[in-house]
């Protein structure tokens, strides 16, 4: 954030919009305290992906091509691996921690509202998955005879894990995207009802309007 001149009351009103104008047009790149940027949580989501993608890939590839043997394609989705859910929680935990890394790294405004929006997204795919897991064990879709019961439970554990990561990021950067100097809220509102809610000219964004 700029420091405003002490004279004038209104120079220190700088908006996200007249932010994203000036580096637009002279590079200027806004100056964030370090703690609004999500790398630490970015890269323990990467890592909490990559694990859970890889115990994905082994239930659903590897442990069936290794068992079945006289099977000529052992590999499967369907209810003994709760239909990929692992692979699937894995893959868009990746993007996630991805996409908070790309914004800690650019440090621009409409990076963090793009991490901001995939993490609401995993949240509810992470609901559904995680609700799926439990039903799974709930209609004993896999029981413990079954030769890929051992990982599944690796899968469920690491995709709470996971889950707990995006609920983690949810609560410690809501306030500041969604209700702060980001207006996320707002950019979702205008997307969704631009009839409703105007559209800033780059004039209007320079006069502060």
């Amino acid at each position: 954030m700029r420091d405003g001149i002490s004279g004038d009351p209104g120079a220190d009103l700088i908006t996200e919009e007249q932010e994203e104008v000036d580096e637009i047009h002279f590079g200027h790149i806004p100056q964030i305290p370090s703690h609004s940027w999500p790398k630490a949580i970015g890269i323990v989501q990467l890592c909490s992906g990559f694990f859970t993608t890889m115990l994905g890939v082994a239930e659903i590839f590897l442990i069936p091509l290794l068992m079945d043997l006289d099977d000529p394609y052992p590999w499967f989705i369907n209810k003994r691996n709760c239909y990929g859910t692992g692979l699937w929680a894995g893959i868009v935990m990746v993007l996630l921690g991805s996409t908070a890394v790309r914004a800690s790294i650019s440090k621009r405004a409409s990076s963090i509202k793009k991490f901001f929006s995939l993490t609401l997204f995993t949240l509810l795919l992470y609901t559904v998955l995680t609700s799926v897991l439990i039903y799974g064990y709930i209609a004993q879709w896999t029981t413990r005879v079954d030769y890929l019961y051992e990982v599944h439970i690796f899968v469920t554990i690491s995709t709470i894990i996971g889950f707990i990561f995006a609920i983690t990021a949810f609560v410690q950067y809501y306030e500041l995207v969604c209700f702060g100097r980001y207006n996320l809220h707002h950019s979702i509102f205008l997307c969704l009802l631009p009839c409703i809610f105007s559209v800033k000219t780059e004039g209007d964004r320079y006069q502060g309007y």
